[in-house]
């Protein structure tokens, strides 16, 4: 968090694409990476991944990276630009010049390789556990910072808590036909039953 704290005093630029099937500006982030989540086999995954257009789903292959980073242009946080090239909005202003580029649009690195080894670190966590090979993968490969598996959990936990609805304890909600009570053990250290009862209608 020490140089997200030091993008963050800046003014925040973020790098930008032109679409080169219909010209609108967008990052060459994560969310844009396509092609390559239905796939199991980490290399026929890597090998099929590309770049989509959040604009136009237009899709962009890997051996247009060079063209594009050629014609990117940094915008502030607060600014935005036309497929014309015009910029506007209210771009934040700081008297430091912060600037971050995501994964995809780095030239150091294609991006099968960085999808490959973004899956490989994914199987290594589901394998182990451990979050380390893949911690290492979203901060240095992809540029982002990276959350633990927990707190991503704890936090669709918390989701799901906030759309609870009242109802009175030992009832049944009404249009449930049937109830399903499912029980896991709980191994270890604090050994228990867990009990989920579940309605359907």
């Amino acid at each position: 968090t020490g140089i997200l704290s030091l993008y963050n005093r800046g003014d925040r630029r973020r790098w930008y694409w032109p679409c080169p099937h219909c010209g609108e500006y967008f990052q060459p982030c994560g969310d844009v990476v396509a092609g390559f989540r239905d796939i199991a086999d980490p290399v026929l995954a890597s090998e099929a991944a590309y770049i989509q257009c959040p604009s136009c789903s237009g899709r962009i292959m890997p051996e247009q990276k060079r063209e594009l980073n050629g014609r990117g242009v940094w915008l502030r946080d607060g600014e935005s630009i036309n497929a014309d090239g015009s910029r506007y909005g209210d771009p934040r202003r700081s008297r430091i010049a912060s600037f971050w580029m995501e994964g995809p649009a780095a030239a150091y690195q294609t991006l099968s390789q960085l999808v490959y080894k973004l899956l490989t670190a994914e199987q290594e966590y589901e394998t182990t556990g451990s979050e380390e090979t893949l911690r290492a993968v979203i901060n240095t490969d992809w540029g982002l910072p990276y959350l633990p598996r927990a707190s991503m959990e704890q936090r669709e936990s918390e989701l799901l808590e906030q759309r609870a609805e009242p109802v009175p304890s030992r009832s049944v909600p009404d249009g449930v036909n049937f109830l399903v009570a499912t029980v896991d053990v709980q191994a270890g250290r604090h050994r228990r039953f867990v009990v989920q009862v579940t309605g359907y209608g």
